[in-house]
C-alpha cells in the first residue's frame, strides 16, 4: 500500500527533492510524476506552446528539476525556451537597495526581452512567503511603478500566452 502525503500538491516545496546522503552529499531524486504532468499541462495547454514560439520561463525560488522539466516539454512541442531563475533573498536586496534609476535600468532589459516572446510561464516558491516583507513601501512601491508594472502588465499580460502559478 502506498502511503499518501495528504499535505502534497501541486504546490509542494520543490527543495524537498534532494535528499542528504551520507558525508554532506546530496542526490538528486528521480523526478516526481505530477511534474512531467504539470509540465506537459502548462506547455501544451495553458500557453499552448507552437513550433517556433519563444517561451520565457522565470522560476523564482523553486528546484530546478521542473524547470527542467517544462523546458524538455517546450523542445517536445517545437517551442524555444529561455529561462531566467531567480532567488526571493536576491530580490529582496535588488528591491531594499534600488531606486527609481535601478528599477528603470532592470525594466529596459526586461522589456526588451519580454516583447521578443510569445508565452510566459512564471513559477514562484520558496521557503519564505514573507522574504519581501521588510522591504520599504517606497521601494516597493518604485519597484511595481517602474519595473513590474512596464514590464509584466504593460507587455507580459497584453502581449503574451501567460501562465503563473505559485
Amino acid at each position: 500500500m502506498i502511503k499518501v502525503d495528504k499535505s502534497a500538491s501541486l504546490r509542494y516545496n520543490l527543495y524537498e527533492k534532494l535528499v542528504s546522503m551520507p558525508y554532506g552529499r546530496k542526490r538528486e531524486v528521480t523526478m516526481d510524476q505530477r511534474q512531467l504532468i504539470l509540465a506537459k499541462q502548462l506547455v501544451n495547454y495553458s500557453v499552448n506552446v507552437q513550433k517556433g514560439e519563444k517561451v520565457l520561463i522565470e522560476a523564482v525560488g523553486i528546484d530546478y528539476n521542473f524547470v527542467n522539466a517544462l523546458v524538455k516539454e517546450i523542445y517536445s512541442a517545437g517551442g524555444i525556451p529561455v529561462v531566467n531563475t531567480m532567488d526571493n533573498k536576491i530580490q529582496r536586496e535588488l528591491i531594499k537597495g534600488g531606486n527609481v534609476k535601478a528599477f528603470k535600468a532592470m525594466a529596459k532589459y526586461a522589456k526588451y526581452r519580454m516583447k521578443d516572446m510569445q508565452c510566459y510561464i512564471g513559477i514562484r516558491g520558496g521557503n519564505n512567503a514573507l522574504e519581501l516583507s521588510d522591504v520599504g513601501a517606497t521601494n516597493m512601491q518604485n519597484y511595481m511603478k517602474h519595473y513590474s508594472h512596464p514590464v509584466h502588465h504593460e507587455i507580459r499580460v497584453k502581449q503574451t500566452k501567460w501562465v503563473v502559478m505559485r
